[in-house]
């Protein structure tokens, strides 16, 4: 099966959020409200097999997003954190919020930001970082498979005030 990028989807196990999650899903929709200032996606992770590759990327968008918009994401070895904040201006809907883990795209057509007011329907999902070839170290670009790949994931959002400097969902963080 394929999914977006052409990557292979991954297999997850989510903790510590809801039981309306299943243990087959690579991407999660959840509804936050109005106030919100950060948001991290913490992950762990153990590479699955041989067909995976070394990173695991996480990524988070608002659930009708087109296929070129997201917010924030971060790619790395384990564990992972992804950290959006709100820009400095809290209020203002149309200022771009700061993706402090990675990177960001967003599109003008599409919300710079999470609505202050009333808040979004998110979207995160993982995808594997490049495969990486044996023969030369390096690794194939943007193809990427991943065979049985567990991972754990923590939604954080912090609402009306910033995330404390330093915050982990994780517990050895």
């Amino acid at each position: 099966m394929v999914g977006p990028c052409g990557y292979f989807p991954v297999v997850g196990n989510v903790t510590q959020i809801s039981s309306n999650f299943d243990n087959h899903r690579r991407a999660f929709v959840y509804d936050v409200g109005p106030g919100v200032v950060s948001v991290f996606n913490d992950v762990t992770w153990a590479k699955g097999s041989l067909a995976t590759g070394d990173k695991l990327s996480v990524t988070f968008s608002y659930e009708k997003r087109s296929s070129s918009h997201w917010y924030c994401d971060d790619v790395g070895l384990n564990p992972i954190q992804m950290h959006w904040e709100r820009a400095e201006d809290v209020e203002d809907n149309k200022a771009e919020g700061d993706c402090l883990s990675g990177g960001q795209n967003t599109p003008s057509a599409e919300p710079q930001t999470i609505p202050y007011t009333k808040g979004q329907q998110l979207r995160s999902f993982l995808n594997t970082g490049p495969a990486q070839n044996l023969a030369t170290g390096g690794d194939f670009g943007t193809f990427a498979l991943a065979w049985h790949q567990d991972f754990d994931i923590w939604f954080s959002v912090f609402y009306w005030e910033r995330a404390p400097e330093g915050y982990s969902a994780l517990p050895d963080a």
